[in-house]
């Protein structure tokens, strides 16, 4: 048998040597590291970024699975992120705030301690929690979106409420519609929570064709969020940011 120095048999080498290329092909490729050049909000004719961020309960039974957001805004190091899909179906709050000199801060709601005591730590690991930016005004790190976020135009919307508005639109998960969430027939769509109050005891909702109606506060509604992230902190997996193909964050 031929023997290269040191007597080690050529054939058992090579052999060695295939067995470890073939190892290291099944590795996943090295992470990327995040930069804010590679992500952009909203541009006419090329629509959004998308990316794969935390899970969430998708099926009837419950099970996570990755989170598909909308990239609207990627300013400063920090991305704005909005779930593609309306993701849960929950009461905004408890009861109507009727008087119209002490209306319900959005911070003192049901639905934002919702979203900060429980879904935020369904969505995201702390390491996870510790990539997102405190959003003012006491949203949390998770909240329903702001009217001014869904009538920004630099973030594809309509600058008013008024109309339909597709890029508003959206449809539920199999997870929301188990628990609640109400299909439209005309459209096939669902409606969603906003954070701001309309008149005493009712709040702005984004309607089924997109447009802004409004709902009394005490019942369920949608849950669309929306996130602030921050990009030195996180690293991309995978993905090209097309919606087929959405960058998969993870924390650096």
């Amino acid at each position: 048998m031929d023997k290269i120095a040191g007597g080690f048999p050529v054939r058992r080498f090579l052999s060695a040597a295939l067995c470890a290329f073939f190892l290291f092909s099944l590795l996943p490729a090295r992470a990327e590291t995040a930069s804010p050049s590679q992500f952009r909000g909203h541009q006419p004719g090329q629509g959004y970024q998308y990316v794969l961020f935390g899970v969430y309960p998708t099926d009837e039974d419950g099970n996570m699975a990755p989170v598909l957001w909308r990239v609207l805004g990627a300013e400063n190091g920090t991305l704005c992120l909005m779930t593609e899909a309306i993701i849960d179906f929950l009461d905004f709050h408890d009861v109507k705030d009727t008087d119209p000199d002490a209306p319900l801060d959005y911070a003192d709601s049901l639905l934002n301690k919702t979203c900060n005591d429980l879904c935020v730590n369904q969505l995201f690991s702390r390491e996870e929690q510790a990539c997102l930016v405190e959003m003012e005004n006491g949203r949390g790190l998770l909240s329903a979106p702001t009217k001014k976020e869904l009538c920004h135009t630099e973030y594809g919307f309509k600058a008013t409420g008024a109309g339909p508005d597709p890029i508003r639109q959206a449809r539920g998960t199999a997870y929301a519609y188990h628990k609640g969430l109400q299909t439209i027939v005309k459209t096939g769509n669902s409606w969603y929570w906003t954070t701001d109050r309309r008149r005493p005891g009712y709040r702005w909702i984004v309607g089924d064709n997109g447009h802004l109606s409004v709902s009394g506060i005490a019942r369920g509604g949608g849950l669309r969020p929306v996130c602030y992230v921050r990009v030195d902190l996180l690293s991309i997996q995978s993905g090209s940011g097309d919606k087929a193909d959405p960058f998969r964050l993870a924390v650096r």
